[in-house]
């Protein structure tokens, strides 16, 4: 929205700004076992696609909200009155947690010089389940938001 606002104020044409789109690879981890003495890790991706002209650079930060839990110490999957922690991470040692960059949460912030025609960037994003959490078993599911601001 700032950049809208932004166009406005500028008088930019519209038609210089690029246009971009997510798309999102549904996360499943599979069998989780309480009795692993490892943990259950994942992997799935975003990409962002953007259209443009030749042009200003084109920049851009992803941000996942912290899903149904609130919080992103421990993202939690639902099922009934059971959860599930995991969490998701912006790399693949699983080092920083990919949130909304607050409370010590990373983002993408990423970008490139704008051609014409249509520019596809792809993001691995890591997931993870802690080992030892004695849940019943079921389709535990957790629903986040993904937000691509440019």
């Amino acid at each position: 929205m700032k950049m809208i606002l932004g166009v406005i104020l500028l008088s930019v044409p519209l038609s210089s700004q690029a246009n971009c789109t997510l798309a999102i690879e549904n996360f499943a981890f599979g069998a989780y076992s309480p009795a692993s003495y490892t943990p259950l890790e994942a992997a799935g991706n975003i990409a962002v696609s953007c259209d443009g002209g030749v042009g200003p650079d084109i920049s851009y930060t992803l941000a996942i909200n912290a899903g149904s839990s609130g919080s992103f110490v421990s993202r939690k999957m639902i099922y009934g009155p059971y959860a599930l922690n995991y969490n998701l991470y912006l790399n693949a040692a699983r080092t920083t947690i990919w949130g909304d960059g607050n409370v010590g949460t990373g983002i993408v912030v990423d970008g490139y010089a704008s051609i014409a025609g249509k520019n596809v960037r792809n993001y691995t994003v890591y997931g993870r389940i802690p080992v030892s959490q004695a849940v019943p078993p079921g389709a535990y599911n957790d629903s986040l938001i993904v937000t691509l601001t440019y």
